[in-house]
């Protein structure tokens, strides 16, 4: 069974992780080495290509130590970074959606960090810092400042001098941009919010079965994950259990991201979606369910990543 192999993991664990994402990146390689004659557009290619691997890869292990580290998720495993890498498997190399999420994960970090402090401030501000310049470039991601009230609210340390600092975090990239905008005689700009746009039919019927397969895939272990989450919250260590919530706020936020968003936002469902997986994969007490679920989700996401390529 491939998951108690991928907890508690040994040196060559790491190898097989590292030969996971290898797989998934070296073929759109390939593929712009072959399709691509010239010369120019196939560096821009390459350099974009390996620049999106890496940047997946580094981020599924930072977060899958940071969940760690934090005890949200007490074992050791490798378990949420091969999630994480897997989740990524139908997503396009859009390098600013990258760039942004992960950034995210010291977001998160900041928030996680800020557990069992009277006086968060410079946790508080650091997150609000991040989301405000994010929002320069991504205005939609403002939704996540409701996510660090509810991360006050559930460590209970939030304070009114919590809340003006994290308006100064807010406040001081504007600033920035404005000085910026009155130094180049640039228009200021500021945030703009997308409106609901659902898919049209067209785009429906253009999804490809290994993607439908894998869409399918995903949905049921998503259902299965979030029921093991609310099955054992309240069974967990008080840090974990006031973590999960967060997590699933920021889950629940990221939906509403993808959903005012376009294909590309499907990435900010990544993070809070790997670690809900991770949970169930490792904690599950039904194994043999897990293991097969696990392996469905395996073979979707090489099937998936393969086909769209």
């Amino acid at each position: 069974m491939i998951l108690q192999h991928l907890i508690n993991p040994k040196p060559k664990i790491i190898v097989f992780f590292t030969v996971l994402c290898f797989l998934f990146f070296c073929l759109p390689i390939g593929e712009s080495l072959i399709n691509n004659s010239d010369l120019q557009n196939l560096t821009k290619n390459l350099i974009t290509l390996i620049t999106c691997g890496s940047i997946i890869y580094f981020n599924a292990l930072g977060l899958n130590n940071l969940i760690y580290e934090k005890n949200i998720i007490k074992k050791d495993s490798i378990v949420l970074a091969c999630c994480y890498v897997l989740l990524s498997a139908p997503y396009d190399n859009s390098l600013a959606n990258l760039i942004i999420n992960f950034s995210l994960l010291f977001f998160v970090n900041y928030l996680f960090s800020s557990y069992q402090k009277d006086f968060p401030l410079s946790n508080f501000f650091n997150a609000t810092f991040i989301i405000s310049c994010i929002s320069l470039f991504h205005s939609n991601i403002l939704i996540l400042l409701i996510l660090i009230l509810i991360c006050g609210v559930n460590f209970e340390n939030l304070k009114s001098r919590s809340v003006f600092i994290s308006f100064l975090g807010f406040i001081i990239p504007y600033l920035f941009y404005y000085v910026w905008c009155f130094m180049t005689d640039s228009v200021f700009k500021g945030p703009t919010f997308n409106a609901f746009n659902p898919p049209s039919s067209n785009s429906l019927n253009n999804i490809s079965l290994a993607t439908l397969f894998w869409i399918v895939t995903v949905c049921a272990i998503s259902l299965i994950s979030l029921l093991e989450v609310f099955k054992w919250l309240y069974k967990k260590s008080i840090r974990s259990r006031k973590s999960l919530i967060i997590i699933v706020f920021y889950f629940l936020f990221s939906c509403i991201l993808f959903l005012l968003g376009d294909k590309h936002d499907y990435y900010f469902l990544i993070t809070p979606l790997s670690i809900i997986f991770s949970n169930y994969f490792i904690h599950s007490k039904f194994r043999k369910t897990a293991n097969v679920l696990f392996y469905l989700f395996l073979l979707s996401s090489i099937i998936c990543k393969y086909y769209i390529i």
